[in-house]
């Protein structure tokens, strides 16, 4: 879990069709072992392009949860459920140097995105996927009528937007932004500052609409931001920024997420990466 407060003012990643945010909510891009969490409220659910939330390395407060199995394996979790469309992240746990306390911290970071897509029109599947670490993106589009699948590979630089059955899907070299009727979700691939050489995902979603209009709120980790309940939630936050005269210079961090969201942290923890069902699926 990356010590992010501690630089003083947050980075936000400009995207053109996001604009200023209103409400936001802020997670900790190392979802590590403990957790800190603040959850903004998503007033009435309107869409006027200014409402999103982030999932980002260096948030105002950070918010993190237990990310291995009882046996070390890195698990998946949700962080959109919505009508017709999943978003789900991988965690790997790593162990790293905190550049402001000088501590060892254990945690985890975002390495992977997956999302579960049925299209308006045909009623069709896609899955896409983008690895962090090897650097490939795909498209998996799958017929519901005969069943059959394909592998596109989704280039790193590509000329155009990709669209498919009312989707679109734009990938930079280190961005990835997919738009369905409904949402706008980003993707973007980080290594540098304020953890330099450490590869992790930041993760960000918008509606595209008025979120008050779907007969369900959306949920996931979050999702939830636009539960349309008003009301904003702080939750049990570690703290290292700076290491106190006499504590251990390795650091495990105890804080799950407790207040912030509703549920544990395990009643978001999906089967498998282009899994949609769990405690809250809205999918």
């Amino acid at each position: 879990m990356p010590d992010a407060a501690a630089s003083g003012a947050s980075r936000r990643i400009k995207v053109p069709w996001f604009g200023p945010a209103r409400h936001r909510v802020w997670l900790d891009a190392a979802l590590g072992t403990g957790a800190s969490a603040e959850r903004a409220s998503s007033s009435d659910g309107s869409s006027d392009g200014g409402s999103d939330s982030t999932l980002v390395e260096e948030p105002p407060a950070s918010f993190s949860r237990t990310t291995r199995t009882d046996n070390g394996i890195h698990a998946v979790y949700n962080v959109l459920s919505a009508r017709d469309l999943s978003l789900s992240v991988r965690l790997e746990h790593s162990d790293y140097t905190s550049p402001y306390s000088k501590q060892l911290i254990h945690g985890s970071w975002v390495r992977a995105a997956f999302w579960v897509i049925r299209t308006r029109r045909s009623h069709s599947l896609l899955k896409i996927s983008w690895e962090a670490r090897v650097d490939r993106a795909y498209l998996e589009p799958l017929n519901g009528t005969s069943g059959k699948t394909q592998h596109i590979e989704l280039p790193k630089h590509m000329r155009e937007p990709f669209h498919v059955d009312g989707v679109r899907i734009e990938r930079t070299k280190s961005t990835l932004a997919v738009k369905t009727p409904r949402w706008l979700t980003y993707v973007k691939k980080e290594w540098w500052n304020p953890h330099p050489n450490i590869l992790r995902m930041n993760i960000k979603i918008h509606p595209t609409r008025a979120t008050a209009r779907d007969a369900v709120a959306p949920h996931g980790l979050l999702g939830q931001t636009y539960d349309r309940d008003r009301a904003a939630l702080s939750g049990r936050t570690d703290s290292y920024t700076k290491r106190p005269k006499g504590s251990p210079q390795e650091l495990f961090t105890r804080a799950s997420a407790e207040g912030a969201i509703e549920g544990e942290p395990n009643d978001y923890k999906l089967a498998s990466p282009f899994a949609t069902a769990f405690r809250f699926s809205r999918f």
